[in-house]
């Protein structure tokens, strides 16, 4: 047996494991009744919008990552994805550190200039975050209850 086949069904008999622990005391009845009450046009709607904001993460990342060679929106937008992934399922944000890591393997791009990217990009979202706010305070009222916080 290779080592690559032992590998594979080792994570094969631990995602098995796993997926059994999560899911062994679902209530799968209430599930269907809440996916049949489910409006299907906003589930779409959602969906969209969550590939639009990836794909504008791929381009932003793609520009951040100018200096890597042969490097396509195609490409950001799957390492972006699998980061994604990860983070769902993985503590402290690891999927950040799996992307550097696969871009930086991949297409030596270095783990580091990866991460100060990342980094650039988490920074870019903290800014991004604060001038809305900042343009929302000026345009929302605060209800009372929460001025006298």
């Amino acid at each position: 047996m290779s080592r690559v086949s032992v590998k594979s069904g080792v994570g094969i008999a631990l995602s098995m494991l796993f997926l059994w622990l999560a899911l062994r005391k679902v209530e799968w009845s209430s599930v269907i009744t809440s996916w049949r009450g489910a409006r299907v046009d906003l589930l779409l709607l959602g969906t969209g919008l969550l590939i639009c904001s990836w794909l504008v993460a791929a381009i932003r990342w793609r520009m951040l990552l100018t200096s890597v060679p042969h490097l396509r929106i195609r490409e950001t937008f799957a390492y972006i994805s699998i980061g994604y992934l990860a983070n769902t399922v993985l503590p402290l944000r690891l999927g950040d550190l799996a992307r550097a890591s696969l871009i930086g393997k991949k297409k030596n791009a270095g783990i580091s200039r990866a991460l100060g990217s990342i980094a650039i990009e988490r920074m870019m979202d903290v800014l991004m975050l604060v001038a809305i706010t900042l343009c929302l305070m000026r345009v929302l009222t605060i209800p009372r209850p929460f001025k006298q916080v």
